[in-house]
């Protein structure tokens, strides 16, 4: 279920924009997968989703913020592809499937972001704090582009990321818990660059 609210519909980089959007997400899942594990917990009967977004422009500037909560597990055979999150969650570990732990069961998550365009060049400032029971998340990522005509761009992305997986989470098995596992605290940062063509 959607819901979204646009105030300027014909905003074109000039006045003010406010922009709504509220998506909840009820899987149901088959009783054969009920017993399966995922981030450290079993799958069950299903989950909610609940993700709000809050977005300013004015002219050619941006910022707003955003909340996102599961409630069960949630994003266990859905969110993986095609999620209505505006933010980036597919930037961790590979030993942890890529994706962040604010698609983890009965995870909480928050953000904040600006942005602007100044004729080719584009940026972007994104702060995310994520809280579950399997671990907590905080990061703070810079984005820079250029946009070089109507088909290339390019950009570097700078993103400081730590992860403090908690007790009983084994970072690299991300499906069943690990009673023997220690809280361990990383530094996933790390610097992207991008090329980017679009036909």
């Amino acid at each position: 279920m959607k819901l979204h609210y646009n105030s300027n519909p014909s905003f074109a980089g000039l006045g003010f924009k406010s922009l709504t959007d509220m998506t909840v997400i009820f899987p149901i899942y088959s009783p054969h997968l009920y017993d399966t594990w995922y981030r450290g917990s079993m799958l069950g009967k299903g989950g909610v989703s609940l993700y709000i977004r809050q977005r300013f422009d004015y002219n050619q500037y941006n910022f707003g913020g955003g909340y996102f909560q599961n409630f069960g597990n949630a994003n266990a055979r859905i969110n993986w592809y095609g999620s209505p999150i505006g933010i980036d969650y597919r930037d961790n570990s590979v030993y942890g499937g890529l994706m962040d732990n604010m698609i983890s069961p009965n995870a909480v998550t928050g953000f904040v972001f600006m942005g602007g365009v100044h004729k080719k060049l584009f940026w972007g400032l994104v702060g995310r704090l994520t809280f579950s029971p399997r671990a907590n998340e905080q990061s703070l990522a810079w984005n820079l582009g250029i946009k070089w005509n109507r088909y290339f761009s390019t950009n570097i992305k700078l993103e400081y990321n730590e992860v403090d997986t908690h007790k009983g989470y084994n970072i690299a098995e991300w499906y069943t818990k690990d009673p023997s596992a220690p809280a361990t605290r990383q530094d996933r940062s790390y610097l992207m660059t991008a090329i980017k063509a679009q036909f």
